[in-house]
Formats: C-alpha cells, structure tokens, sequence
C-alpha cells in the first residue's frame, strides 16, 4: 500500500532528543506513512541515531548532507521528496500525541470544502503551557479577508507545523528571509482554508533555544539558520553581523533583513498568480498596500534603530 502521508524531518544536532521524537512518530495510530529524515551534516550521533531506527523500520529513508545547506534548505529537501497526498514537517526534538496524524486527517477527510489546504492541532510547550492559536479560517471564504486575517494575527508559527496538502504547499515560496513559516503561512493562505483540531492537544513542542523569549537572539538565531555553507558573499555577510546581537551593525543588517521580509510578501502578493490566486489589479494593490503598513507598523522598533545607519555612514565618510 503506498503512504498517504510524508513525515518530513529536517535535523541538526538532534542527538538529545531525536529518538523519543522518531518513536512519537512511529507509535501512531495512523501508520501509512513515510518519513522523510534529513541529517545536515550533524556534529553529534543525529546520523547513527536516525540510521539505527531506520535498520528496523522500513518506513524511514535518511538522507544525509555532505555539508550544512541551511535549515531552509534543509526544510526545502525533504519536502521535495515526498510524493503522498499529504506531507507534514517534524522537527527532531518536538513531541506527538499518538493520534496527531489520525486526527488530523480526519480533519481534511471529514470537511467536505474542496479549499482545505491545512489542518493544525492544539499544541502545548513540553511541559508547559499551551500555545494559543486561534488561526482556523474554515469560515471565511475570500481569500483577501482570509490572509489579512492571518497577517494581522500570526504571532508563533506553530500551525506550519500541521498537516498539509502536498501539492500546495510545494507551491509555496520558501525564500531565504527572517519569518519564512510567516511568509508561507499567509502565502497559503490566499490559496486556501485553515482547520484547527481543537478537542484535544496533540503537539508538544520544545523550547530548544534558552532565548525563546528573547526577540533579538530569536531573530538572531533566524538570520544564522538561513545561512549555508553554499552562501558566498551575502552568507559571509550574515555571519559576521550576527555575532554581536548588541552591535549597531547588528542592528541596521536587521533592519535589511525586515525589509527584504516585508519585500517578499509584496511580491508574492503582486505574483500571487503564479500560485493559482487570480486577484484582481485593484485587490493586489489594496493588498500590498495593506500588507506595507502593517508590518512597517510591527517592525516600528526595528526601524526606529536608523540612528544605526546614520553612525555607519558617518563611520564611512570618516574612512574614505
């Protein structure tokens, strides 16, 4: 019987928790499925963890990279390997309930609308408290109200993290920004609806970083996961800035990085096409320019911080 679903999981030094996070997967109740698992040229027993289970499932294909391609890319390459109806992303050190992936296709099985593109569980920090996200659109139907919805409102990205229609979310733009999930997200939103299985919690995710709270060094942490060892100029240029988050060159290459974020979502909006959403020139535009205000105004803090581009260029001007 072929799979119905593809488990994708993109990793990097996971070995702390990776295999209570394959076992989650394995122990479903839901079993059709394959996992995809992509090691990025881990430096710890990631690789000889994942092949271990692999020996004794068949269900598990590893895959591992000669060198590290950047968590994007990594997220990119299992994606691309799967060929089921359905495809949802594991990250090595979160947690599943046994019934996530039977109870989230019964979500998309049991909706008789044709524009369902994603169905997301209840989800709680291991050990935690819930992470609240009330981000189901199964009731609006115009997908200009629908992305506005979501753009106004997203704040964690959990629900990327639910059960998608493969076909849709292979159209979807995976681009080398800060807030990627938020990109796609409200790109996959345009195409289509969001359900949210509310009964129960079924994803446990993991604060695997001791600054999940902290904007800067979350924000940090994103510019770093986006670079590769393919980058050249702009990768080396991503490193260098990233490493003091309490720099002024810090500060002003993020306030480039949000406004390549702000960029991008423009144009996905002018291209929206290209993915099957067929607005008209006077929506797109009454879009981007919605979209424009909006982040500008939640990234108000960051660009406040153009004292930083003023000492820069007089630090040039100086040294010339």
């Amino acid at each position: 019987m072929n799979p119905e679903i593809t488990i994708g999981m993109p990793v990097y030094n996971e070995g702390r928790y990776i295999s209570q996070t394959i076992e989650s997967a394995l122990f479903q109740t839901f079993g059709n499925f394959q996992i995809i698992i992509s090691d990025n040229n881990s430096q710890d027993n990631t690789y000889e963890i994942c092949c271990s289970y692999a020996k004794k499932d068949s269900r598990i294909k590893i895959f591992r990279q000669k060198k590290n391609i950047g968590s994007l890319e990594n997220f990119k390459f299992v994606l691309e390997k799967a060929h089921t109806p359905y495809f949802i992303y594991l990250s090595g050190h979160d947690l599943w309930h046994p019934q996530l992936l039977e109870k989230l296709l019964d979500g998309f099985k049991n909706f008789s609308d044709s524009d369902l593109v994603l169905v997301f569980p209840r989800a709680s920090w291991i050990d935690g408290e819930e992470i609240v996200e009330e981000y189901d659109t199964t009731d609006i139907d115009n997908p200009v109200d629908r992305y506005k919805f979501i753009v106004k409102n997203l704040r964690w990205c959990t629900l990327f993290y639910g059960l998608w229609k493969t076909e849709i979310i292979k159209r979807l733009n995976f681009q080398k920004i800060i807030g990627a999930d938020m990109l796609i997200l409200a790109e996959a939103s345009l195409i289509g609806k969001f359900k949210k299985i509310k009964e129960e919690i079924l994803f446990f995710r993991r604060k695997n970083y001791d600054y999940v709270h902290d904007n800067i060094l979350s924000i940090r942490k994103q510019i770093q996961n986006i670079i590769s060892q393919n980058d050249k100029i702009v990768g080396k240029i991503r490193k260098t800035l990233t490493k003091d988050p309490c720099s002024p060159l810090f500060k002003f290459w993020l306030s480039l990085e949000t406004l390549a974020f702000i960029f991008e979502h423009i144009k996905m909006i002018l291209r929206s096409q290209k993915i099957g959403v067929n607005l008209k020139t006077t929506e797109k535009v009454h879009l981007a320019t919605w979209t424009l205000f909006i982040l500008v105004g939640y990234n108000l803090p960051i660009f406040l911080n153009a004292q930083f581009a003023r000492i820069i260029y007089k630090y040039y001007k100086k040294n010339k």
